[in-house]
């Protein structure tokens, strides 16, 4: 027990644990205040930009409702994102058999080397969903095309 007390680590930390406990308050307070005084207004900003791209989304469906050419074209950008996607996963994977034997010895080489080969992985991946996504919602509003005599609504 004396000398687990004599130990100099227990003292560093010990007092650099006090230390901490009594920063944090402060800080978190003097943080808190900051993040209110950027964040006011930002409810309203967030909420008109996710509307504005609503309104356009919504522009282009109205658009291409009735084209079923321009809707097959939404349909095969889709599918090719996805063979891209599947692709560049399947590139990555194989990248990572040939990779630099630094890359094998370095954990930080390693994590470069990884986040370098799989950027055009998530690239495709984030086009994949957005075509993927828009095609769903032009055959969503497209059901709801009814005819009521010659006007359609």
């Amino acid at each position: 027990m004396n000398e687990w007390m004599n130990n100099p680590q227990l003292w560093i930390n010990s007092v650099v644990s006090a230390l901490i406990a009594l920063a944090l308050p402060p800080l978190y307070r003097l943080g808190h205040d900051k993040a209110q005084l950027l964040l006011s207004g930002a409810k309203g900003r967030i909420r008109s930009f996710f509307r504005g791209r609503k309104l356009k989304d919504m522009k282009r469906i109205k658009a291409a409702r009735f084209d079923s050419v321009r809707i097959n074209r939404e349909i095969v950008l889709s599918y090719a994102m996805l063979t891209l996607f599947i692709l560049t996963a399947a590139l990555c994977v194989v990248s990572f058999g040939f990779a630099p034997n630094e890359a094998h010895k370095s954990y930080v080489l390693a994590i470069l080397y990884g986040s370098l080969t799989g950027i055009p992985l998530l690239i495709f991946e984030f086009a994949w969903l957005v075509t993927s996504t828009r095609v769903d919602e032009m055959l969503k509003y497209r059901r709801r095309i009814k005819r009521n005599g010659r006007r359609l609504c």
